[in-house]
């Protein structure tokens, strides 16, 4: 969305309400289910928190999350530091805490593959963010 909106590469460059308002307008028009991109949550856990909360109401069915470390960089970018497994697995509670709807959609990815390779993704290889 970041393209289309300002004309930028998709670099986090986009604010949470830039963005918020970019989904509200495709979902306020759209008969299917609108899945929007939420980037690293816009912040920390509390910033998460809100972010759920007015993608929910501005009327998306669900959300990405990614676990790239802030400023993120664009997903076709070789070495994209990720944050630990542990700070990814706060921010999907937090996430699964404060939506309101169970059907809220939520699909985590990770960048970590990139450097690391599936088998730490799959068989938690120590020093890399499983």
């Amino acid at each position: 969305m970041t393209v289309s909106a300002l004309g930028l590469p998709d670099l986090g460059l986009a604010a949470y309400t830039e963005m918020l308002d970019r989904v509200a307008r495709i979902a306020e028009f759209s008969r299917a289910p609108v899945i929007a991109d939420a980037d690293t949550g816009y912040g920390g856990l509390i910033n998460l928190h809100r972010t759920v909360r007015g993608y929910k109401k501005a009327g998306v069915s669900g959300f990405q999350l990614e676990d790239q470390i802030f400023p993120k960089k664009c997903g076709h970018t070789p070495d994209r530091p990720v944050i630990p497994l542990e700070e990814m697995v706060q921010k999907i509670r937090v996430v699964l805490d404060t939506r309101t709807d169970e059907n809220f959609l939520v699909i985590a990815r990770t960048g970590a593959r990139t450097d690391f390779g599936v088998d730490a993704l799959h068989n938690g290889v120590p020093g890399t963010p499983r």
